[in-house]
């Protein structure tokens, strides 16, 4: 397709010419689907009442929750084991009070997180 498309849809559906499919043969389009096509080739489906301009931009899927979230835990258990590791190196009362404090926030953000599953 050209560099200048335009988004359109189909009232009543609608097919896409083999040329402008990359010679893949024709594609059928159902009703109100919006689809991207060269510019000239959108005007004139829009000219000739074929078709009407989509304004809005295609709606990109959500993504899903469980895989949004799967690296955010597999990072604070991450956290928790260096927070647990620190804890075990700490030497004074004050790094381990410290240390003890960022094990104990990573383990409540971890578990919070893990919840909300």
């Amino acid at each position: 397709m050209s560099r200048k498309t335009k988004l359109i849809a189909f009232p009543g559906g609608g097919i896409i010419p083999s040329v402008l499919n990359d010679g893949k043969g024709d594609k059928e389009i159902p009703p109100h689907e919006p689809v991207r096509v060269p510019f000239e080739y959108g005007e004139s489906l829009i000219n000739d009442r074929f078709a009407v301009e989509v304004t809005q931009p295609e709606a990109k899927k959500p993504r899903k929750k469980k895989a949004a979230t799967a690296p955010n835990i597999t990072a604070l258990k991450a956290k928790v084991a260096q927070a647990e590791k620190a804890v075990a190196a700490a030497k004074t009362d004050e790094t381990k009070g410290k240390a003890q404090a960022f094990l104990d926030e990573a383990k409540q953000a971890l578990a919070d997180a893990q919840s909300t599953r």
